[in-house]
């Protein structure tokens, strides 16, 4: 937190509302949100020209935006009525949940039926001091590539480094989707949007994001379809590599002519052949 925000909170706040933000802040700081001290500076320069009052309630303001900002990212909304001590519980949540101890529940309960605001809240009950019915309450959605991503984090098969070893597979995915799109001759697909705009994650196994397309893949021209599944193949856990077997052993869910999906796979290889010029 920055020092002089530490400063006006303890002459400005109550001790509940400087604990709160103190909170607040440490869980920022442990997300890693780039920049996000800037607003607050900002705050404090024109608090001369308002009240305290106000002023207290913009850092609020300011600091559950930041927090819901950082939920999205992992797919996550609130209501709008939580508070700034419910988002940071959550956010804390998502974190701790990547070190339980017993991986094991984590996979069971990932893997249990049920809407993915009903299993998650299962999952923040395992890292958080509420029970499910509280957790359920507070939340608005939650994206079911959340669950897939937690299923593979917790799979008994994963044995990742998630400090070494994740990073460099998770940039091999971005160098092969950059390449991609500088032979497609555009990023004006689907899967780019969801990253750019919904903070959608790479490494999430192919059959999770064609469902972002599902039978839309049919009302494409076999180019751009081509295209679409290549971009999501080449981002998924299990399509880097061999994109082209991924993408058949998925693709007659979503397109029903044989004859559609013999073209999108010709304009496929055709694609692939540049990849490996």
């Amino acid at each position: 937190m920055l020092d002089v925000l530490q400063t006006y909170l303890d002459d400005a706040a109550t001790p509940e509302m400087r604990d709160s933000l103190v909170a607040a802040h440490n869980t920022l700081e442990r997300v890693g949100l780039s920049n996000y001290e800037q607003g607050f500076e900002e705050l404090l320069m024109i608090d001369g020209d308002t009240d305290h009052g106000g002023t207290i309630d913009s850092i609020c303001e300011l600091t559950k935006q930041l927090l819901f900002q950082a939920l999205k990212q992992h797919t996550v909304l609130l209501t709008t009525e939580a508070t700034v001590d419910t988002a940071v519980m959550f956010v804390n949540g998502i974190l701790d949940l990547q070190d339980y101890s017993d991986i094991h529940t984590v996979y069971n309960i990932a893997n249990q039926p049920g809407l993915p605001e009903e299993v998650f809240a299962e999952l923040m009950r395992l890292v958080t001091p509420k029970n499910t019915d509280e957790l359920l309450y507070e939340i608005q959605s939650v994206n079911a590539l959340l669950i897939d991503r937690v299923k593979e984090m917790a799979s008994p098969l994963s044995g990742e480094d998630p400090d070494t070893d994740h990073l460099i597979w998770e940039q091999k995915h971005i160098t092969y989707l950059n390449r991609f799109l500088i032979l497609a001759g555009t990023d004006q697909l689907h899967v780019i949007k969801a990253i750019k705009e919904d903070g959608l994650n790479v490494g999430y196994p192919f059959a999770v994001y064609i469902k972002l397309l599902g039978r839309d893949l049919e009302n494409m021209s076999p180019a751009q379809a081509a295209r679409e599944l290549l971009a999501m193949a080449y981002i998924s856990s299990d399509g880097m590599e061999t994109p082209q077997i991924v993408i058949k052993a998925n693709v007659d869910n979503y397109i029903s002519h044989i004859d559609a999906i013999t073209k999108i796979d010709i304009e496929i290889g055709k694609l692939l052949l540049g990849m490996q010029l």
